[in-house]
């Protein structure tokens, strides 16, 4: 009847472990999708996008001008002070050519060389110039001339605001014969989208959903993960006589962790402007948020990024990493969960020497610690600089975020450092009471 037992529990907890397994593997392909939503809408949000972006500043400084331009209105006294240049650029017009006889000291040259105008005539028409000029009263009639030429420049006002638009245009508009290719389109265009802020949009709207769901499938796969645990636990202090197969079930469960916890980001950093305001002649101006940094790594991509490194120095330090972090463990965990069970790997040197100290070397819980220790810092220096950038001096008004965090990943490995612990202890005590029930 025990027995029976046994076997029964046995298979309901393969089956719950074949389940934990399909639903391990679901978690991290949806991880890995709201990875790419997240690190997509970075890409979109990016300060070189929007802060240090030399046309965005150029589109805001032509709104700027263009506003001032249009509401551009010139006041009475400055038409009454017009008027008055206007009157006193006339008479000195008056003055300097027409009084004096000047502008028609040319004619008179011509007249001469050509012989058009007989001698005598035009001897007479110079003597009777000035006299003929006073008769005129051209100096009484400046200041009308120069009401009427005011009046004329008020009424094209229009005309100026239109010109000054259009310099503007040539000044601030894009001169470059470069033409710039925005690599957001391509991100917009995979999404079906056809504006980056549409894409924005939709990605927001996405992310928020995604992330409901995928906080939602790793809680259940952790609460899971403890109930298998709790499970294995009762089964080793029930099933005394099975305790080696109870040590190579947890095994396995703690593979199914470890594969979790190498996949999922462990530390996500993310640093944002929310938002950057400044005063531009009595204008508000803004920029929308914006990233500053974002990285959202698992195990395995820090790792890959290292091998892929350049230099040798980054390639030995993946191949620590990988070693210590995935393949250690797991040579560990293989054979933990079958060193009992069989007795040839009981006897065996090498499988002994891999469970009993390999394990060590492998480090987790150093490793665990180091992430903890990463973030911590991570986090501070995050808040450090982005405090300095809020209490800038420079009359800038800056907002920012920081949404530096430690993700499920971190989570999911801890626990299994944690079992993998408890797992050398468990075959330690077994072994230590196998040993000594033989010599009994």
């Amino acid at each position: 009847m025990r027995r029976t037992i046994w076997y029964l529990l046995m298979i309901a907890g393969l089956a719950s472990l074949g389940f934990f397994l399909h639903r391990a593997v679901g978690l991290v392909s949806h991880s890995t999708d709201l990875q790419e939503l997240e690190e997509n809408h970075a890409a979109l949000i990016k300060i070189e996008y929007g802060l240090f972006n030399l046309d965005g500043w150029k589109s805001i400084a032509y709104d700027v001008f263009y506003d001032r331009i249009q509401n551009f209105e010139i006041s009475e006294s400055a038409y009454d002070e017009v008027n008055v240049e206007m009157l006193s650029y006339l008479r000195g017009v008056y003055k300097d050519y027409i009084k004096s006889g000047k502008i028609f000291e040319q004619v008179f040259k011509e007249a001469e060389e050509k012989k058009t105008i007989p001698p005598l005539m035009l001897n007479v028409f110079k003597t009777s110039l000035p006299v003929q000029i006073e008769n005129l009263e051209i100096e009484r009639q400046l200041p009308g001339i120069a009401r009427v030429l005011t009046n004329e420049l008020k009424k094209r006002e229009p005309k100026i605001k239109s010109v000054l638009t259009s310099e503007l245009s040539k000044l601030v508009g894009n001169s470059d014969t470069l033409i710039r290719r925005d690599i957001r389109m391509e991100i917009a265009q995979f999404y079906g989208q056809d504006s980056i802020a549409s894409t924005l949009g939709f990605l927001d709207e996405k992310i928020k959903s995604e992330k409901t769901s995928f906080h939602g499938s790793s809680k259940f796969a952790f609460l899971f993960l403890l109930a298998l645990i709790v499970f294995s636990m009762v089964l080793f202090l029930v099933f005394r006589e099975y305790r080696a197969w109870v040590i190579g079930y947890l095994s396995l469960v703690s593979l199914v962790a470890l594969y979790i916890g190498v996949h999922l980001p462990m530390i996500v950093i993310d640093m944002r402007l929310n938002s950057f305001d400044l005063i531009l002649f009595e204008k508000s101006l803004s920029f929308d948020q914006q990233s500053i940094f974002f990285q959202s790594k698992s195990i395995l991509d820090v790792t890959s990024t290292l091998l892929e490194g350049r230099t040798l120095d980054l390639k030995i330090v993946g191949i620590l990493v990988l070693c210590f972090s995935v393949v250690f463990p797991v040579i560990k965990l293989v054979m933990s969960a079958f060193y009992l069970v069989i007795e040839n790997l009981r006897n065996n040197r090498l499988v002994k020497g891999m469970i009993f100290y390999l394990g060590k070397w492998s480090m987790a819980d150093v490793f665990v610690v180091a992430l903890f220790m990463a973030y911590i810092g991570f986090h501070g220096l995050a808040d450090a600089q982005l405090t300095a950038i809020e209490h800038n001096k420079t009359g800038f008004a800056v907002e920012t975020t920081n949404y530096t965090r430690l993700e499920k990943g971190a989570l999911f490995f801890t626990t299994y450092c944690l079992l993998s612990i408890v797992i050398g202890i468990a075959i330690d005590y077994t072994q230590q009471k196998k040993s000594s029930r033989n010599e009994n």
